[in-house]
């Protein structure tokens, strides 16, 4: 799996957007952003508001808690 990924979306179908964002939610990816949304222009003078969801997989779920030991340092 890619390391971080961006998912497109437009009001056409939202649902579609919601369902590629519940997958990648459910395949280990987490949100590393804020949902960012951009209204465009269409030639017919008509809206479309695109969205962009940017993700990247937890590395929570490659560790545990009791595997990572904290280094001491000498260093202020």
């Amino acid at each position: 799996m890619k390391p971080y990924i961006l998912i497109e979306g437009s009001n056409k179908n939202i649902e579609a957007f919601e369902l590629k964002v519940a997958s990648a939610i459910e395949t280990g990816y987490i949100f590393v952003a804020e949902l960012v949304s951009h209204l465009v222009q269409n030639e017919d003078k008509t809206y479309t508001v695109l969205f962009y969801q940017a993700m990247a997989l937890d590395e929570e779920d490659d560790f545990e808690e009791e595997d990572f030991e904290e280094e001491e340092s000498d260093e202020y």
